[in-house]
C-alpha cells in the first residue's frame, strides 16, 4: 500500500470512538473544504466499523490510496481545529483576523484590549510573554490607523517591554534545556545560541526590569537564576535562594509551566549528582514531594523512559528513609503508569522497597520477574539481584550475576561511556567485597579504596561503602562520587 493511505491510517487507528464520530460530522460541514470521496464511502467512518477493511475489501489498490490521500488532508486540519479549539488565544487571534477583515476596528481594539488584560490576570503560561507582546503589535497597528497619539505610545512600551521579556525568558530556557540534553556544555565549537546568551549581560538587563518593571522582576529573576544552576559550579545557597523564589511565585504559574520549573529544579540536582557526586537526595526528595502535593503527576503518565520519573521518585524516597512514602507513592500511583511500563515499574519498585526493608528474597523474586527490554532494566535485574544475593551470603550466585552483567556490558550496544564505566566499577568493587569476605585479605580492601578514590560516577556508591565499612570495620576517608 502506497506511503499516502499508510499515512491516513496511522492517524485514523489513532482515533477515540468519540473523535470517528467527530471527524465524520466533519466532513460533512458546509464550510469545510471539499472532498472528492462518495458519501457513501464516508458514512462507513464510524466507530462500530473497520474502516480500512472496508476500503481494502470494496477498492483497488489505487482506489483506496486516492480515497485516503483525500481523507489525510481532511484529518490533518480535523486534528488541527482540535488542538486549535483547546487554545484560547489562537482562537482569539483568529476570531481578531475576522472581525478585521470585515473592517470592524472598534470591536477589534476592544478584544485586543480585553485579551491583554485577560493574558495579565490568567496564570503564567511559557508563551505569555510572547502573545502579550504580539497582541500588543496588533492593537498598536490599530490604534496607528485610529490616530489615537496617547494609545500609540502606551502600546509602544507595552510592545517592547513584553518582546523583551518573551526573547529573555524564551533564549533563557532554551539554553538551560540544550544543557540539560548535553547539546551545549560538550567540548565543540559554540552554537549561535550560546554566541547569542553568552553576549547578552543579563544582570544589567535584570537590573532595569526591576527598576521599571517590578511586577515581572521576580519572574524573569527566577528564570535566570535556573538557568545559571545548570551552567555553574553547583552551590547550595544559590539553589535554596532559586527554590525558594519558586516557591513564593508558584501560584502564579499554570500547572504546565509549574511542571516544568520543577523538572528544572529537579534536572539540576540530577546533574549535579551524576558529575560531582553531591547528595542532593533530601532536595530531590523534597522536590518531588512538594510537587505531588501540587497535584501535578500528569508526566507520570508519559511513555517514554528518562521523562517518566516514576521509579526515581521511588529510589530517592527510599535513599532519605522514606520507605512508608515510597509505598504510599506506588499505591497511588501506579495506575498513571502508560501500559508498556507499569508491568515493570511497579515490578522494580516493590523489589527495591523489599531490599530497603531487608526482605532479600522477596526483593529477588520481585525482580527476576522483570521484563528486560531497555537497558534500565538489565541494570535493576543485575543490581538488586546482586545486591540481595550478597546480603544473603550467597557468593557463588552473586559471582554468577556478576559475570553476566559484565557479558550485558560487553555485548549491549548504545550503552553511554559514563554508565559503562560506573557499572563496569560497581562490578570490580563487588567482587572485591566478596573476596574479602572469604579470606580476609586486605588487598581487596586497598583495591576497593583505589577504585573508589578515582571518582567513578556510581548510583550504588552508598551502599559499595556501608558494605565496605561493615567487612573492615573502618570509614572511607575521603568520600567517591
Amino acid at each position: 500500500m502506497k506511503k499516502k493511505s499508510l499515512k491516513f491510517f496511522q492517524l485514523y487507528n489513532t482515533l477515540l470512538p468519540s473523535e470517528k464520530r467527530e471527524f465524520f460530522c466533519f466532513l460533512n460541514l458546509s464550510f469545510t473544504p471539499k472532498i472528492k470521496i462518495a458519501k457513501s464511502v464516508i458514512s462507513h467512518i464510524s466507530p462500530e466499523e473497520d474502516f480500512e477493511k472496508y476500503l481494502r475489501s470494496s477498492f483497488s489498490e489505487q482506489t483506496v490510496w486516492n480515497i485516503c490521500s483525500e481523507l489525510s488532508k481532511a484529518l490533518e486540519k480535523f486534528l488541527a481545529v482540535k488542538e486549535l479549539l483547546e487554545s484560547d488565544t489562537i482562537v482569539y487571534r483568529l476570531f481578531l483576523k475576522q472581525i478585521d477583515k470585515r473592517d470592524l476596528q472598534s470591536l477589534s481594539m476592544q478584544v485586543c484590549k480585553k485579551e491583554i488584560h485577560m493574558l495579565l490576570e490568567s496564570k503564567l503560561e511559557s508563551g505569555t510573554f510572547r502573545n502579550i507582546a504580539e497582541i500588543s503589535h496588533e492593537y498598536l497597528r490599530m490604534a496607528i490607523k485610529a490616530g489615537n497619539v496617547k494609545l500609540q505610545k502606551e502600546l509602544y512600551i507595552t510592545y517592547n517591554s513584553f518582546i523583551t521579556f518573551a526573547i529573555m525568558t524564551e533564549l533563557l530556557m532554551e539554553m538551560e534545556s540544550n544543557i540539560v540534553t548535553g547539546s551545549i556544555g560538550k567540548e565543540s565549537e559554540m552554537t549561535l545560541l550560546e554566541h547569542l546568551g553568552y553576549s547578552i549581560n543579563f544582570e544589567v538587563v535584570l537590573n532595569h526590569i526591576e527598576e521599571k518593571y517590578p511586577g515581572h522582576y521576580n519572574i524573569l529573576r527566577l528564570i535566570y537564576d535556573l538557568y545559571n544552576l545548570i551552567r555553574t559550579n553547583f552551590c547550595f545557597i544559590s539553589y535554596n535562594k532559586t527554590k525558594d523564589l519558586f516557591f513564593t511565585l508558584m501560584d502564579r504559574f499554570s500547572d504546565k509551566l509549574k511542571t516544568d520549573l520543577f523538572d528544572s529544579l529537579i534536572d539540576c540536582l540530577i546533574n549535579t549528582k551524576e558529575k560531582n557526586g553531591n547528595n542532593v537526595d533530601k532536595e530531590l526528595f523534597e522536590l518531588f514531594d512538594k510537587k505531588l502535593e501540587a497535584g501535578l503527576f500528569r508526566d507520570l503518565s508519559v511513555s517514554k523512559i528518562g521523562f517518566n520519573r516514576f521509579r526515581d521518585n521511588v529510589l530517592i524516597a527510599l535513599n532519605v528513609e522514606e520507605i512508608d512514602w515510597a509505598e504510599d507513592f506506588v499505591k497511588r500511583y501506579s495506575y498513571l503508569l502508560p501500559e508498556n511500563q507499569k508491568s515493570n515499574d511497579v515490578i522494580t519498585s516493590h523489589a527495591l522497597i523489599s531490599l530497603k526493608k531487608k526482605n532479600y528474597r522477596e526483593a529477588i523474586n520481585h525482580i527476576k520477574k522483570v521484563n528486560k527490554s531497555y537497558y534500565i532494566h538489565y541494570n535493576d535485574y543485575f543490581r538488586i539481584s546482586i545486591k540481595a544475593n550478597f546480603e544473603l551470603g550467597l557468593d557463588e550466585e552473586c559471582f554468577s550475576l556478576l559475570e553476566k552483567y559484565h557479558d550485558y556490558i560487553r555485548k549491549a550496544d548504545n550503552l553511554s561511556s559514563k554508565y559503562v564505566t560506573g557499572s563496569r566499577s560497581f562490578i570490580k568493587n563487588v567482587k572485591n567485597l566478596i573476596k574479602y569476605r572469604f579470606d580476609l585479605n586486605k588487598i581487596y580492601l586497598i583495591d576497593i579504596e583505589m577504585e573508589l578514590a578515582k571518582k567513578v560516577p556510581l548510583s550504588d556508591i552508598v551502599w559499595i561503602e556501608s558494605i565496605y565499612e561493615k567487612l573492615s570495620g573502618k570509614k572511607i576517608v575521603e568520600k567517591a562520587v
